[in-house]
């Protein structure tokens, strides 16, 4: 851009979404565990004084509405990343249910309703690639993804017009 100096940071912050210079999302993960921690500690205290429902539907305005924000971006970091927030979010659904702490949770996502931080992510991927399926992202996004039955000329098992697979690119 003529002569303009980029200057090298480690972070930077858009949109709300820490990125950082090697995309771990360590940063982005840090500081959505502070936010999802502090509502996690609303429900504690909530949860003896109004009903079920009424936690649910909190759940979903300041704990969800966090945790689902650019998960698309973030969603696939390390599994330590993902399972500190997932701590958070059984907690949070523990607090919700009035559960004891040794409580099998999958019966409380599924009675709640509620999907798990892995299973989020995969939902905004597979809606991601729906709307690129038929042409409803920004154009930006078409030399993201190729079609399996693209790549080569070889009739394969995965060669349907409905797979994708990823461009390979250098990323050191």
């Amino acid at each position: 851009m003529g002569n303009t100096i980029l200057e090298q940071v480690d972070e930077m912050t858009y949109l709300g979404v820490i990125i950082d210079k090697n995309l771990t999302w360590k940063s982005q993960t840090d500081n959505l565990c502070k936010k999802l921690s502090r509502s996690a500690g609303i429900f504690s205290k909530l949860r003896y004084f109004v009903d079920k429902t009424t936690l649910l539907k909190t759940y979903h305005t300041i704990f969800n509405s966090h945790l689902q924000y650019a998960i698309l971006c973030w969603g696939a970091t390390s599994s330590t990343n993902i399972n500190r927030i997932q701590v958070l979010q059984n907690k949070a659904v523990r607090n919700i249910t009035k559960a004891p702490i040794f409580t099998r949770l999958d019966f409380l996502y599924l009675n709640l309703r509620i999907l798990k931080v892995q299973d989020l992510h995969k939902l905004e991927v597979i809606k991601f690639m729906h709307s690129h399926h038929h042409g409803l992202v920004p154009s930006f996004f078409s030399s993201f993804f190729q079609k399996v039955n693209r790549s080569h000329n070889r009739t394969t098992r995965n060669a349907t017009s409905s797979n994708y697979t990823v461009k390979w690119c250098r990323t050191s």
